[in-house]
């Protein structure tokens, strides 16, 4: 694994990943932070971008922590796809952000549960998704010289 490109993919992978799972909740925060916007600016600001600011750096430790060794072990097996990064990242997504919620919200947040594990299956799977495209594609599908034509 090449780390200085690896980071970048990671960063990449965990940004478009965190946006595109939580482009539903940004709509009804975008609207509610308008609403607050008469407040005060800086209230409003930070309630439109709250689920980015929160999925963001969720995204980016969940990458670290199950992404890079599951990355590590499949390359030492050589069965790297992107079903199989998409379907560990929806796994990794819906499950962290579902038992997290458990115990901080115990049995009475169980629909705070399950739109948090929703959010987290969306985020996760295109993380894994994305992982799969800028990171790793271009090493298994066409060596290491195809690695630079991901960034331009």
């Amino acid at each position: 694994m090449q780390w200085p490109t690896t980071i970048v993919a990671g960063l990449k992978a965990a940004f478009f990943g965190s946006l595109i799972g939580t482009s539903i909740p940004l709509l009804f925060t975008i609207y509610f932070g308008l609403g607050l916007i008469s407040d005060g600016i800086a209230e409003g600001l930070l309630v439109m971008v709250l689920p980015i600011l929160i999925a963001f750096p969720a995204t980016l430790i969940a990458l670290a922590i199950f992404g890079l060794p599951l990355t590590l072990w499949l390359q030492k097996r050589r069965v790297e796809s992107r079903r199989v990064y998409l379907s560990a990242g929806a796994i990794a997504g819906g499950v962290v952000p579902a038992i997290i919620l458990w115990f901080w919200m115990g049995a009475f947040g169980l629909v705070i549960m399950i739109i948090g594990a929703a959010v987290g299956v969306v985020t996760g799977s295109m993380t894994g998704m994305f992982w799969w495209r800028y990171a790793r594609a271009p090493l298994v599908e066409g060596g290491t010289a195809d690695w630079a034509e991901v960034f331009e």
